[in-house]
């Protein structure tokens, strides 16, 4: 989680840099940028979160979505990867669905988790 906010503290000292070196156009334009870059990384830290919804699991991660029928998981099992998905842990689960497609994920309480997806699948 630390390394998620590293861009709110590192962002603000690129735009001070920016004004020192190459004046107020520059640091302004760094400015938006940094600006939109901590929107982004806040939208995706509040919005990341995992539903299970008539028979389909909706993920939401920000401006990231993904809609996986129950019945396409093929298996879940815990990860350590730090390879990119909706988690904000590295404690995860890798999620394997359709045709191969794989899907990290970190829920607040994985066992909680892993018992309502086997629920729905015996349901859907």
């Amino acid at each position: 989680m630390v390394l998620l906010w590293l861009p709110v503290f590192v962002l603000p000292l690129t735009c001070f840099i920016t004004l020192r070196e190459d004046g107020l156009q520059a640091a302004l334009f760094s400015t938006v940028i940094t600006i939109a870059g901590i929107a982004l990384l806040v939208w995706v830290i509040v919005g990341t979160y995992y539903r299970i919804t008539d028979g389909s699991l909706q993920v939401r991660s920000g401006p990231f979505r993904w809609n996986i029928a129950i019945k396409d998981i093929q298996s879940i099992a815990p990860s350590r990867s730090p390879l990119s998905g909706p988690a904000l842990s590295l404690d995860r689960l890798l999620l394997v669905y359709g045709k191969g497609k794989t899907l990290r994920i970190s829920p607040d309480r994985p066992q909680e988790f892993l018992a309502d997806i086997e629920r729905a699948k015996r349901l859907y």
